[in-house]
């Protein structure tokens, strides 16, 4: 498991993402409390709970994984990861700008701040957490684009290279602008990239304003329920994720 800084509405709170489980073959099956998957899982989760009892706790598992550990009382659906193809816009009329953006650029901590309070449960998408993620990253290569309004940086998205297409990971813009300011980001890329078509986990609110549709992908998002202090029913409504929460991103 992982622990990076959270923020839940308003305030700073662990956020631990369970990252990998893995059993042995020959010690794999049995029910119940013989079952060495349930066992593990609850005894991490207990041991979460007692050092960190404000914390959220997610992941990112496969179907049958996440089967598993529904059936062992671990893990409990928030939602079907959804991926949409995003194309830029045919039209010129846009006030939304995209350009590359430094790692270091002290703007991205200011940005931060300045929206946090659309933060309803997520990470703390600061200068630090994009330089860990991204910037630091020994296995994958990212670029950062700043999105700027008339000259003022408001926003910024995260893409990488990897795989058969190019991919918007990450993403932290006002919410009340997602239309304009992400189909500038996105004609930026394909511009850059020589592409057509950026993939991206969007929440259904961007969806909605871009006009797009999603289609469900393989992974569960799931709540760590047991001992857990936030229910996937109040997660559910909360939580803000993108491509960058999974680590094979």
């Amino acid at each position: 498991a992982l622990t990076l800084p959270g923020w839940r509405e308003g305030a700073p709170i662990p956020i631990v993402q369970v990252c990998d489980v893995m059993v042995h073959p020959e010690h794999r099956g049995g029910l119940g409390r013989n079952n060495l998957f349930t066992l593990m899982l609850r005894d991490l989760l207990a041991r979460i709970a007692e050092r960190l009892p404000t914390a959220f706790r997610y992941g990112f598992p496969g179907w049958r994984p996440y089967l598993i550990g529904e059936r062992s009382g671990v893990y409990e659906r928030l939602e079907i990861a959804l991926e949409s193809r995003l194309t830029g816009p045919r039209g010129w009329n846009n006030l939304w700008r995209a350009a590359p953006l430094d790692w270091q650029d002290t703007r991205l901590d200011a940005l931060w701040e300045r929206l946090s309070g659309q933060c309803r449960l997520g990470l703390v998408r600061d200068r630090a957490y994009l330089r860990w993620r991204y910037a630091d990253n020994p296995s994958h290569r990212y670029r950062l684009y700043g999105l700027s309004r008339l000259g003022r940086l408001a926003g910024w998205g995260v893409c990488s290279e990897d795989g058969s297409e190019p991919s918007l990971v990450d993403l932290w813009l006002p919410s009340a602008a997602v239309g304009a300011a992400l189909r500038a980001l996105v004609a930026r890329l394909e511009s850059d990239l020589g592409r057509t078509g950026i993939r991206a986990w969007l929440p259904d609110g961007y969806r909605m304003a871009l006009g797009i549709p999603g289609a469900e992908t393989p992974v569960v998002v799931a709540n760590m329920r047991w001992e857990s202090a936030i229910s996937a029913e109040i997660a559910r409504d909360l939580l803000y994720y993108t491509m960058g929460d999974v680590d094979i991103f």
